[in-house]
């Protein structure tokens, strides 16, 4: 049908309901008024002669005020926002649940929804779709890998919770040694680990059980270092006097 076909007039005389079609000109904003069988064609305003299509029903009230949506497609508001910021729809529920169910709607996406003035988050409308904390499954020895190899022994528990374990002892037992065997060597790698370990421990790295024992190899293992340097320049003292 050509648009001079379907005429759309001013005229507001009383029909039956189901005759006719109300609307707006979204240029002049004169209240028309169509045949309900022209839905969805083209009609021209014989005011400003602007071209509209004609919706599926009136569009205005009965005192003459714009409705916001026609009563069958305010279901049909739901957008959704990527998390790139293209925006679809208006879509109905039913269709964006489909969407969610496809995997079109993550947790970074928005959704706005019908006559929402602010987006929303669409964990606030999906929260089952919230980010999922990764998860490290349990080893067992024997137990079969992502691989497929079995696994033969397991870490110790330590390095399972990504948690070295102390090593005070062994500091403790540098800076001894370095006393027995009269070496600064030792002393100086007791105070070198310590250092290290401490740091461990202060960054969360390490178990502070042993802070005690890595401390007192620390102080030991400095203590010698001392000793021995004094030692060392009596000893170069006594010669370049002799």
């Amino acid at each position: 049908m050509s648009l001079s076909d379907v005429a759309a007039t001013g005229d507001t005389n009383p029909l039956a309901a189901e005759s006719y079609i109300d609307t707006l000109c979204g240029e002049c904003g004169k209240r028309l008024r169509v045949a309900a069988e022209h839905a969805g064609k083209k009609a021209r305003c014989p005011h400003c002669q602007t071209v509209y299509v004609i919706p599926p029903q009136s569009t205005v009230s009965s005192a003459g005020y714009e409705l916001v949506a026609p009563p069958a497609q305010a279901e049909h508001t739901w957008q959704m926002k990527s998390p790139e910021g293209l925006v679809y729809g208006p879509v109905s529920k039913a269709e964006l649940d489909r969407w969610r169910d496809q995997g079109r709607i993550t947790h970074q996406a928005q959704l706005l929804p019908p006559g929402g003035p602010e987006w929303l988050w669409a964990t606030e409308v999906y929260p089952e779709i919230a980010k999922a904390v990764a998860m490290t499954p349990v080893l067992t020895v024997g137990a079969k890998t992502a691989d497929g190899s079995s696994v033969e022994s397991l870490p110790h528990s330590y390095y399972a919770s990504g948690i070295e374990p102390p090593r005070g002892a062994l500091v403790l037992v540098l800076s001894i040694l370095g006393f027995t065997t009269a070496c600064a060597i030792p002393s100086i790698l007791a105070v070198t680990l310590g250092w290290y370990d401490l740091k461990l421990m202060k960054a969360g790295k390490m178990d502070p059980a042993g802070r005690g024992l890595t401390i007192a190899g620390i102080v030991l293992g400095c203590v010698w270092i001392v000793v021995s340097l004094g030692l060392l320049a009596a000893i170069v003292w006594v010669w370049l006097n002799v």
